[in-house]
């Protein structure tokens, strides 16, 4: 008899006793959330050049993971970094950690970031989820985030999500 991987996240849902940190009150407001979609999850991805990207395969599982589950993908924005690409997803529903490590699994973010964010959840370290908007070394700026149009269009598609920008393009053309 195989296993059922659902069996397997809901023992670490039991195991984590959905500490306080795996989900953030509907309303909370981030410099990301400008519009403020009322999401209650926070999925953030990382994606270096050299080991993993984007593909819209990986968008379409994480998609029915999140379905699957009653979730709604609220608003996506990618962010340009020097060595790579930053993606946040809000979604409109809880999540607990596991399934928060999950998503991001399937999205294919970074394997060591995932190992590590895993190594946290399991011993129960809050604020584990975390992307940094710039870097800085000895007290020079050598990376930050830059908004990426094409990149948040093109990943929003896959994930079943319309851009505003994609919505005024359509409204303009119609007029």
């Amino acid at each position: 008899m195989t296993p059922d991987p659902r069996t397997a996240e809901r023992a670490l849902d039991a195991a984590l006793q959905a500490p306080k940190w795996a989900v953030r009150p509907a309303g909370f407001k981030s410099y990301y959330a400008h519009e403020g979609p009322g999401w209650t999850a926070d999925l953030k991805v990382d994606y270096d050049r050299a080991t993993n990207w984007p593909t819209r395969d990986a968008c379409r599982a994480a998609r029915r993971f999140l379905r699957e589950r009653g979730v709604d993908i609220a608003t996506v924005r990618a962010y340009a970094t020097r060595k790579g690409l930053h993606l946040r997803v809000w979604v409109n529903g809880a999540l607990l950690d596991s399934a928060i490590l999950h998503v991001q699994t399937l999205l294919r973010d970074d394997p060591w970031r995932a190992r590590f964010n895993a190594a946290r959840v399991v011993k129960g370290l809050g604020g584990w989820n975390v992307l940094f908007t710039e870097k800085w070394k000895d007290g020079v700026l050598v990376s930050w985030e830059t908004y990426d149009l094409a990149w948040t269009e093109t990943i929003s598609r896959w994930l079943g999500v319309k851009s505003a920008t994609v919505a005024k393009k359509r409204m303009r053309s119609a007029t």
